[in-house]
């Protein structure tokens, strides 16, 4: 599989529903790279950004799994079904989710 993604990693964003969810991001991880489940709250996303949302769950398995957590209406119209709830090994070609379950794949912006 590949997958062309161009990162900006200074996350100069302009569009004011990224930048407002940015801001979220950071208050709500502190110093951790990501927010804690316990502090993370989809509702102080705005409602603008809430259909484009899409939050994946990796479990530390042996090998690692990807879950879909939720996943905006926005993208479930794209793709015509919700996918919430089930893992990306059940979901795409066995090679696929392997390389996207890799140490990497999913890179964090701010480390």
């Amino acid at each position: 599989m590949t997958v062309d993604i161009t990162i900006d990693r200074t996350l100069n964003l302009k569009p004011v529903a990224l930048v407002e969810l940015l801001e979220i991001w950071r208050s709500q991880r502190g110093t951790d790279v990501m927010p804690q489940w316990s502090v993370f709250d989809p509702l102080d996303i705005p409602a603008a950004t809430l259909p484009h949302l899409y939050l994946i769950d990796g479990l530390e398995t042996k090998p690692p799994r990807l879950r879909w957590r939720l996943l905006g209406t926005h993208t479930t119209e794209l793709l015509g079904r919700d996918n919430t709830g089930q893992f990306f090994d059940e979901l795409y070609p066995p090679e696929d989710a392997r390389d996207m379950a890799a140490p990497g794949f999913l890179i964090h912006a701010e480390q």
